[in-house]
C-alpha cells in the first residue's frame, strides 16, 4: 500500500498489491485488489493478470459481457497450448453457454 502511494501509476506494483491482498484473503480478491487491478487495466490495457482477475469478478457480479471481453484480450496474449490458454478457454466456453 505504501508503494502503491510512492509511485500510483506503476503497474507492476498496482499488480502486486492486488496479489498480495488476494492472498492474503485466503486466495479471493477484495475491493482493493479489485480497485488495483482496474487501475493497472487503465494504465496497461492488455495486461494479462488484470484482464484475468477483473474478468472473473465482472462473470461472479453477473456481466458476461464484460468478463468474455476482458478474457478474450488476455486470451490473445496467451500462448497457444499454455495451461493458462486453456484454463482460460474452458472459462470463457462455460460463461458463454450459461444461461443469462
Amino acid at each position: 500500500a505504501m508503494a502503491m502511494k510512492s509511485a500510483p501509476s506503476n503497474t507492476d506494483i498496482l499488480v502486486l498489491f492486488a496479489r498480495a491482498a488476494r492472498t492474503a484473503n485466503g486466495g479471493r480478491d477484495t475491493t482493493e485488489s479489485l480497485a488495483a487491478l482496474r487501475k493497472a487495466l487503465v494504465l496497461a490495457p492488455n495486461n494479462i493478470e488484470a484482464l484475468w482477475f477483473v474478468g472473473g469478478a465482472e462473470a461472479e457480479a453477473g456481466d458476461k459481457d464484460a468478463a468474455l471481453t476482458l478474457w478474450r484480450r488476455a486470451l490473445q496474449a496467451l500462448p497457444e497450448k499454455s495451461p493458462e490458454r486453456m484454463a482460460l478457454e474452458k472459462r470463457i466456453k462455460a460463461l458463454e453457454s450459461a444461461k443469462p
